[in-house]
């Protein structure tokens, strides 16, 4: 089944249901569904075919779900471009995926550079004009006719090139398939038992791979209500949920922490909600505590990553070992191993290898780093986990230098690069400093070329902030003369960790 699959066949059995609420605006599955094949044929009639990529750059909207599905019934594949990330990050991500096509509006056009632009055919605005522009009105207006009934012939055309944040390089585009994002969807349907009767609150937007798998396309599935929100503040947000009365939201661990720390989440209507779901390693026992007081309702930890997709979850019902990452989902394989590759005994902590038949594709335009991740058959994940007597997995660390800030993996080669680019810095480092709500928050460490000047911390942050997300952005930035070295003479990055907490401690 793909994509278009999902929404066409829910749009034909309940027609006017309401599949998506904006602004107050509801559109059902049959308006829905309408919409979808004009700007599909809209596309097509543009010159845009099946593999062709085309960029979004738009906020939380009906549009952005409308384009993004009409993308996936033409066969395209959808790269989407942050609305929050600096103008240099989206020019990246444009010279890699060379888009033929860019769905953005007046506020999305600077976070386009110029260059960028120049690389793209078609720059179609769904409000206002522009030179070139092509009013998203007159491709919702052309006639379905023109499409053909099946736009490609693969039995799993690629859905999306989703960039990774760029850890140990440049970020990298992995690519998924709409079949496969569908059985994911399959999965997490029945985890959940939803049905139409759901409905959720998106918190982020709905192209983030999450949202879109664990909401947007959930809902699609079974016939629910995607409520699409931008709240900018915890008030904002308890209005929205007064607003929708969902049955389930998703939370990041930190946004979390900010929603329940809110005089209003003690008195907000639950009666409708059936459960929160966070993701990440692990939520903390303190957090699971505060939103299940608040609520009466239990907060689900939802584990996975970019590569592979979602792997373990808490069940619905039964024991949930509070803290752990979950067991995994149907049709997920996991193993813990020691250094040397062999199964460690249960209890005790090994590196978390996956098998999944819903993984990705590979990663764009690297045909060798697709093989070395995929060759084995097991995807190392790099995280340290062990599993206890009830089968629920839990985290104990990372095997590699991993940052992850929020539950998003830091991009600390990107901002390392960035930081040499500054004619004083030599050499730059980035460590991660455990943080109780964030899990981790970055550190940077750098060392002076000879008799250069010591850059501002605003001017270092200026810098990076222009480059990468801003999760990646170092909470500090500490100049050293000499790195601490190990026995072997590689970089102390342990002892810069025990530094950042100590300078961190002083204040």
């Amino acid at each position: 089944m793909l994509i278009w699959d999902i929404v066409e066949r829910t749009a034909t059995r309940t027609p006017g249901r309401v599949a998506v609420v904006c602004g107050g605006q509801e559109t059902t599955y049959g308006r829905l569904a309408t919409d979808v094949e004009r700007l599909a044929a809209g596309f097509y009639s543009l010159g845009l075919r099946p593999g062709d990529r085309i960029a979004l750059a738009l906020p939380s909207t009906t549009e952005l779900v409308t384009a993004c599905l009409a993308a996936h019934r033409a066969g395209l594949i959808v790269v989407s471009l942050p609305v929050d990330a600096p103008p240099g990050l989206n020019a990246l991500y444009v010279s890699d995926a060379s888009p033929k096509a860019v769905v953005t509006n007046q506020e999305g056009l600077p976070l386009l550079p110029e260059a960028s632009l120049k690389t793209i055919d078609h720059c179609i605005l769904t409000d206002g004009q522009a030179p070139g522009g092509v009013p998203f009105s007159s491709l919702m207006g052309t006639q379905p006719g023109v499409l053909p009934q099946r736009a490609t012939g693969c039995q799993d055309p690629l859905a999306f090139l989703i960039f990774t944040s760029g850890t140990t390089g440049r970020p990298k585009a992995i690519a998924h398939t709409q079949a496969r994002l569908a059985q994911r969807t399959g999965h997490l349907c029945a985890a959940l038992e939803l049905t139409d009767r759901d409905t959720t609150l998106l918190a982020f937007s709905p192209l983030r791979s999450t949202s879109f798998v664990f909401q947007v396309l959930a809902m699609f599935r079974v016939g629910g209500t995607v409520v699409l929100a931008s709240p900018k503040d915890s008030g904002m947000f308890w209005d929205l949920y007064a607003q929708a009365r969902p049955t389930y939201s998703m939370l990041m661990p930190a946004l979390a922490w900010r929603l329940f720390e809110h005089p209003a989440a003690a008195t907000a209507d639950h009666s409708r909600l059936r459960f929160l779901l966070t993701t990440g390693d692990h939520p903390g026992p303190d957090l699971v505590r505060k939103v299940e007081e608040a609520t009466g309702k239990p907060l689900l930890n939802l584990y996975g990553m970019t590569e592979i997709g979602l792997i373990a979850a808490h069940p619905l019902a039964g024991p949930r070992n509070m803290g752990s990452m979950g067991k995994p989902l149907e049709g997920v394989q996991m193993r813990l191993v020691d250094g040397d590759g062999r199964d460690v005994s249960p209890g005790e902590t090994g590196r978390l290898l996956v098998r999944t038949q819903n993984w990705m594709a590979g990663y764009w335009n690297d045909t060798l780093r697709t093989h070395q991740t995929t060759c084995t058959g097991w995807f190392d994940t790099q995280d340290l986990a062990c599993m206890d007597q009830d089968g629920f997995y839990w985290f104990r660390g990372r095997a590699s230098d991993v940052v992850v800030r929020n539950a998003i993996n830091v991009a600390s080669a990107l901002v390392t690069d960035t930081l040499l680019e500054h004619p004083s810095i030599a050499e730059a480092i980035l460590v991660g400093l455990p943080d109780a709500i964030a899990g981790q928050v970055p550190v940077a460490f750098y060392r002076l070329r000879l008799a250069a000047d010591d850059p501002a911390k605003d001017a270092l942050r200026a810098l990076v902030s222009a480059r990468v997300d801003v999760e990646s952005v170092p909470v500090a930035f500490h100049r050293i003369d000499q790195w601490p070295l190990t026995r072997g003479g590689k970089v102390d990055r342990a002892g810069l960790r025990d530094l950042a907490q100590t300078k961190s401690q002083a204040g």
